[in-house]
């Protein structure tokens, strides 16, 4: 639940400032476009089902290392997005497959813990995904004030390694739990 936290607090980051950075720079496009942008991302609701399919044959913690990874390189793209619309349009395409695939992926896990409680797990669940979102919204916005784009870049690669961090971590502790049974 932890790490889609925080892959949601990627996602929010970006989408809550896209209209400030096509407002700036060489770009000076209105709200509208960031609008568009959406239409764009749609590829993110492709990408949960083909995350869901991955989930069943690979298992999910590949699938969530991938997801952190894909969404962490998005935020590499996005880096390039104050003077490159390709790297927006690629960058914005990359972030909602990896934090979509993830989606499916984490929820998937946590369902795991125990089959009879999918709705209480999926109340925790979106709880905890969408309290990540508030936060990254939050802590995005104050660093688009003080930083600009860059500070959006960096607080995403940030959470990025976090949640590669964590994931790493609880790998580790699942291996030696397993290796003490």
């Amino acid at each position: 639940m932890i790490i889609q936290a925080l892959l949601w607090a990627c996602f929010n980051a970006f989408w809550v400032n896209l209209a400030a950075l096509l407002a700036t720079g060489p770009w000076h496009l209105g709200s509208a476009w960031a609008g568009g942008f959406g239409v764009i991302g749609a590829a993110g609701a492709f990408a949960a089902s083909y995350g869901g399919r991955a989930t069943d044959r690979l298992g999910s913690r590949g699938v969530i290392a991938a997801s952190i990874a894909i969404t962490t390189l998005a935020y590499l793209l996005l880096a390039g997005a104050q003077s490159s619309m390709i790297f927006l349009v690629v960058g914005v395409i990359v972030l909602d497959i990896g934090v979509q695939a993830g989606l499916v992926s984490n929820q998937t896990r946590a369902f795991a813990v125990d089959p009879k409680a999918q709705g209480r797990i999926n109340s925790l669940y979106m709880t905890a995904t969408f309290f990540g979102g508030a936060v990254g919204a939050t802590v995005s916005g104050w660093l688009m004030s003080r930083f600009g784009w860059t500070g959006i870049v960096a607080f995403g690669l940030a959470l990025g390694l976090i949640a590669a961090a964590m994931h790493w971590i609880g790998a580790r502790s699942s291996r030696a739990a397993q290796a003490a049974v």
